[in-house]
């Protein structure tokens, strides 16, 4: 692992881009907290704090292909810099509404959220253009790895800023992150000279030409189902959480929730760590895995035991191994048949089926939570998974000379 990270790491200006990326996503994952808890002292209504946050979370998800196909045909730095701009005003905008406006609420997350920088679509295309090909595989798990550092500092943070200054400042925070991170990020790519477009394929090529026409990006061979198993995990994580949450506040210890959370993450963590050393399963193996692992934590749960905070944690970090291998093989396989010119628009479906399957998995998690346990929304999560990896089958095979169609920029 010391060795692969050495090798990843002397490419020229790697290193910069990368940590950028990550600073500009990390508000992405405490957002959701410190807006809700700002939300809910406008009235005192966590269901209009969910009326928010949803309108939030569906500008971002509808807007999502129209970031990616933007990262595909303009220069990212100056994107970067707006949409920055205008992402962390509309933050900010939120912070200072009055509660007497309160039903302002929604439009103003709404238009906030079309405006979210494309800080992660251009990572998942960018990063891979900066290192040679065999180390295409590696970044996109190592990028699902750091993923998971996010979700364990995003929302400890924005915690922490609404404990110590108020969930007006947790708010004021996350658009300030928005804002210094999407600058850094321009500025890095831009240093790197990989703020320009990657060059598109001649019609015809991997897929391409004809599904411009008809279908789009979604109509190149393999470009659906991976965006669909992505949305059906996301559907299994968001449930998986929503249980761990209820099991945790029916206990009467809701901060346990938290801290299985964070656990689960770990988990990730390490399993996308190891997943980047290369090798190791294919897509669809590691998709069953994932699917696998949802499902053995549903007997560690109410109503089929009562679950133990230790052992729960346990099962949960195993289990958790086996999400970031998952996540980068999709990254990696989407980034393969994808046509160059179009992957960053192809990252941004990814974007929205996780958040259209979030949307859809949430309330039918929460019948299941309310009518049956936490065990049954875990059910739901493995189902979702189980269907993911019927789908996944469908992902056409790419030999070795396809898979390295993504272009070396000269330029790094």
């Amino acid at each position: 692992m010391r060795a692969l990270m050495v090798e990843m790491f002397k490419v020229p200006r790697l290193p910069s881009v990368w940590a950028w990326s990550l600073l500009a996503r990390l508000h992405v994952t405490g957002t959701g907290i410190a807006l809700s808890l700002h939300v809910a002292g406008w009235n005192d209504s966590y269901l209009w704090a969910g009326v928010v946050s949803a309108a939030l979370a569906l500008g971002t998800g509808v807007a999502g292909p129209l970031r990616g196909r933007a990262v595909d045909r303009r220069p990212a730095a100056p994107m970067l810099v707006l949409t920055g701009v205008l992402y962390g005003g509309g933050l900010t905008a939120l912070a200072f509404l009055p509660a007497s406006l309160w039903w302002l609420g929604p439009p103003i997350a709404l238009v906030t959220g079309l405006f979210l920088p494309p800080a992660t679509q251009l990572s998942r295309t960018v990063l891979p253009r900066m290192v040679p090909s065999g180390l295409r595989g590696s970044v996109y798990s190592m990028e699902a790895a750091m993923q998971e550092l996010l979700f364990i500092a995003g929302p400890i943070g924005a915690a922490a800023a609404v404990s110590l200054s108020g969930a007006r400042a947790a708010v004021l925070l996350c658009a300030g992150l928005a804002l210094v991170g999407s600058l850094g990020f321009a500025w890095a790519v831009r240093r790197a000279g990989v703020s320009e477009p990657e060059p598109a394929e001649p019609a015809g090529e991997a897929g391409e030409g004809e599904p411009r026409r008809r279908g789009g990006v979604l109509a190149v061979p393999g470009v659906l189902p991976l965006a669909v198993t992505y949305g059906l995990l996301g559907v299994g994580f968001n449930a998986l959480d929503l249980a761990l949450v209820a099991w945790a506040r029916d206990r009467g210890t809701p901060a346990m929730a938290g801290v299985l959370a964070l656990v689960w993450a770990v988990g990730s963590l390490i399993g996308g760590l190891h997943a980047a050393r290369g090798g190791g399963p294919g897509l669809v193996v590691r998709v069953v895995l994932a699917a696998a692992g949802q499902l053995l934590v549903a007997p560690f749960l109410p109503p089929v035991v009562d679950g133990h905070p230790v052992v729960l944690g346990v099962v949960l970090v195993v289990t958790g191994t086996t999400i970031a291998p998952a996540i980068g093989a999709i990254y990696t396989r989407l980034g393969e048949v994808a046509p160059a010119g179009r992957r960053a628009e192809a990252f941004g479906w990814l974007s929205t089926m996780a958040t259209t399957g979030a949307a859809f998995g949430a309330p039918v998690a929460g019948a299941l939570l309310d009518g049956l346990g936490p065990a049954a929304a875990v059910a739901l999560a493995s189902v979702a998974a189980w269907a993911g990896v019927l789908i996944v089958r469908r992902v056409p095979k790419i030999t070795r000379s396809a898979a390295e169609k993504v272009q070396e920029d000269p330029r790094t």
